[in-house]
C-alpha cells in the first residue's frame, strides 16, 4: 500500500490543484508537482487565474492546521529552513501574483504596439519588391 500526502497548490503556478505527493516530500517538491511558479519569462497562463502574471516568490503562504505560514523563495533570498519544510497532508500551497505596475503594463503595451507596426511596415516593405 502505497502512502501519499494529499496537498493543494495554487496561484501563480502552472497547474492549479490538488496533488499526492510522497510523505517525504518538501513545499517546494509540492510546487514543482504543480509545474512550478510562473516567472517573468513565463508565455503560458496557467489555470491558477493568474493570467500569465508572475508569481510573487516572496510571499508564498502555506495553510497548515489553521495558521498561515508565509515563506520567501525569492532565490537570492530562500533560507535552507525553508526549501527542506515538509510538506504535510491537507497543506493548503498559495503562490499569489506579483503586484502589476501601471507603468510597466504601459511600456508592454506601447512596445507590443511598436514591434506589430514595425512587423506591418516590413512586410509592406517585402511585397512592394
Amino acid at each position: 500500500m502505497k502512502v501519499e500526502l494529499s496537498v493543494s497548490v495554487t496561484g501563480a503556478v502552472r497547474n492549479s490543484g490538488k496533488y499526492f505527493v510522497s510523505p517525504t516530500s518538501s513545499v517546494v517538491d509540492a510546487i514543482a508537482s504543480a509545474g512550478g511558479m510562473l516567472s517573468e519569462l513565463s508565455t503560458g497562463g496557467g489555470s491558477g487565474g493568474g493570467g500569465g502574471i508572475p508569481a510573487d516568490q516572496t510571499r508564498v503562504r502555506v495553510v497548515r492546521d489553521g495558521r498561515t505560514i508565509v515563506l520567501n523563495f525569492r532565490p537570492d533570498d530562500i533560507a535552507p529552513e525553508v526549501l527542506l519544510l515538509p510538506a504535510q497532508s491537507g497543506d493548503w500551497i498559495h503562490v499569489p501574483n506579483q503586484a502589476r505596475s501601471r507603468v510597466r503594463d504601459e511600456l508592454q503595451f506601447w512596445g507590443s504596439i511598436i514591434v506589430f507596426v514595425a512587423n506591418i511596415a516590413a512586410i509592406i516593405v517585402l511585397i512592394g519588391r
